[in-house]
């Protein structure tokens, strides 16, 4: 039987039809598997992560990803295992599962408190060398003032 090949960023959904052990695999501890795409059947293997969700007649949605110019599939829970999940191949939190989105808002990095942290660090980094390696109020108050000086 082949392999369930795929292009990196390509989705699909499939059913996982029956499991097998693997003693020694090249992917470390893992379980191989018959699962079927798209009414074709194929053999994959899942490592030890995906135990929990790749069970005999679960429904799971595949993410493809290359490695060494071989495809392999990071799994999530859910989807209809019957259509591609995503007919373009580019992935948004709307084609993953509901086991498989985000539920942390998109972020940027505040870089003004990020430049603050590393002048802060370089600052405690001079002091511990100075021989200053008690922290007290009066120390704590002289780093805040060096660090509202330097980004100033």
């Amino acid at each position: 039987m082949e392999q369930l090949q795929g292009t990196k960023g390509q989705l699909c959904t499939a059913k996982v039809k029956k499991l097998f052990e693997i003693k020694d695999s090249e992917y470390g501890k893992s379980r191989g598997g018959y699962i079927t795409v798209n009414g074709k059947d194929y053999s994959v293997y899942f490592k030890e992560r995906f135990f929990n969700i790749a069970v005999e007649g679960a429904i799971l949605t595949g993410v493809c990803d290359l490695y060494k110019g071989k495809p392999f599939w990071t799994w999530y829970s859910g989807g209809d295992g019957q259509t591609p999940v995503s007919e373009d191949g580019v992935i948004t939190q709307k084609d993953l599962p509901p086991s498989a989105r985000s539920t942390e808002p998109d972020t940027k990095p505040d870089w003004d408190k990020i430049a603050e942290g590393k002048v802060r660090h370089g600052i405690c980094v001079a002091y511990i060398q100075a021989g200053k390696t008690k922290l007290t109020p009066a120390l704590q108050a002289d780093i805040n003032e060096w660090v509202t000086f330097i980004i100033t």
